[in-house]
């Protein structure tokens, strides 16, 4: 398995470990009445009696710690991208020629609404008389 794809992996199991981490928190926690129209009736109570609210967050705490320690080392170990000076120059000058594209385009842009409002009002006239 690639290093993008174990990443991608640690992600999705740090992604899990937060949103189960929140619900046992959720499930262990008192309830507080935040409007009235929807009456608290009782507290949600979880499976597992044997563990308290805060041995849950230890265990959660440990293991995103572990994951996100694994996430970093994964980041570490990637290659790293060297441009040479030309590629680098190269990428360089196409961004400008970007940028300078962009403006133009936005300028004939611009162009276009202002004829387009031009015509819009000179058939409003004729469509007047």
């Amino acid at each position: 398995m690639d290093k993008v794809t174990q990443i991608q992996l640690s992600l999705e199991q740090l992604s899990l470990l937060f949103v189960s981490s929140i619900d046992s928190i959720n499930k262990s926690s008192g309830f507080k009445q935040v409007d009235s129209h929807y009456p608290i009736t009782q507290k949600n109570v979880l499976t597992d009696s044997s563990k308290t609210s805060k041995d849950h967050v230890d265990e959660y705490s440990t293991q995103i710690l572990e994951v996100s320690k694994k996430i970093d080392s994964l980041i570490d170990s990637l290659p790293e991208l060297e441009l040479s000076k030309d590629i680098q120059t190269e990428v360089n000058n196409k961004e400008r020629q970007l940028r300078t594209l962009q403006r133009d385009l936005d300028d004939e842009v611009l162009k276009a609404k202002k004829f387009s409002d031009e015509i819009s009002g000179l058939f409003n006239k004729v469509t007047e008389v």
